[in-house]
């Protein structure tokens, strides 16, 4: 009668620590939930999830809604909470196989950096402090009459320095995405170019439909490097919506 009036005592306790602990995460999430699901929905139209054959071929070309700064950092904090979540499903598991007497199964870590590392490579990425992601860390130019030797970062040529080898399979990846931006960026040069002989210097600041088209190509491009961060941070919370194309 004892030892179930102990074992009642210990089921009432992981059952309101389990409880507490969920209810902490649901009021942490709250700040970020808004930010979170409209990524993800902003990254599920990218992929064209939800949508027939004819819808996606359609959609080819359009325009498509950049991730703001508060939604890629509530793709990072939202990580940050299912990582403590996480840790304490496996502090949870080892009092719960000593009340049942069964194996009880731990909550299986997916593979991922550690979070030092994430946050690091985000923060060379200007992930959550500018509009836009930073792609290239092109060196910096000696000021005009300085001759303070400009500190170099560590170049990103080097595979392991860059930060994007977290998110990217590989440095091809990474090179075809940056020379999609590039070529993109040179179009919208020579179309410029070309209409300063017929417009005058008036075409950059009244832009071609031409050029307006290749400065969409260009914001396109860099969007695809930034979805292809947020959609590693979906795959390590096990929210992978690459597998459900």
């Amino acid at each position: 009668m004892r030892a179930e009036t102990i074992k009642e005592g210990e089921t009432l306790s992981l059952a309101a620590d389990s409880q507490l602990k969920t209810k902490s995460f649901t009021e942490k999430s709250k700040l970020y939930l808004a930010d979170f699901e409209s990524a993800k929905s902003k990254l599920a139209n990218s992929l064209g999830l939800g949508r027939s054959r004819r819808q996606k071929w359609a959609a080819r070309g359009a325009d498509t809604s950049s991730l703001t700064t508060g939604e890629r950092k509530a793709l990072l904090e939202m990580l940050k909470l299912f990582e403590g979540l996480e840790k304490e499903r496996e502090t949870f598991s080892p009092r719960l196989q000593k009340l049942t007497g069964a194996s009880a199964t731990l909550f299986s870590s997916i593979q991922r950096p550690k979070r030092a590392e994430i946050e690091s490579s985000l923060q060379q990425l200007q992930w959550t402090t500018a509009a836009k992601v930073k792609y290239q860390n092109a060196p910096e130019r000696a000021r005009f009459g300085r001759n303070t030797p400009v500190k170099q970062a560590p170049t990103w040529t080097i595979w392991e320095n860059n930060p994007f080898h977290y998110y990217l399979d590989s440095q091809q990846i990474y090179n075809a995405l940056i020379q999609k931006v590039q070529k993109a960026q040179q179009n919208v040069k020579v179309t410029q170019r070309s209409g300063v002989f017929s417009r005058g210097y008036q075409s950059y600041v009244w832009p071609s439909q031409e050029t307006q088209k290749y400065q969409q190509e260009v914001a396109k491009a860099e969007e695809e490097i930034t979805s292809k961060v947020a959609l590693k941070l979906l795959d390590w919370m096990g929210q992978s919506l690459q597998l459900a194309q």
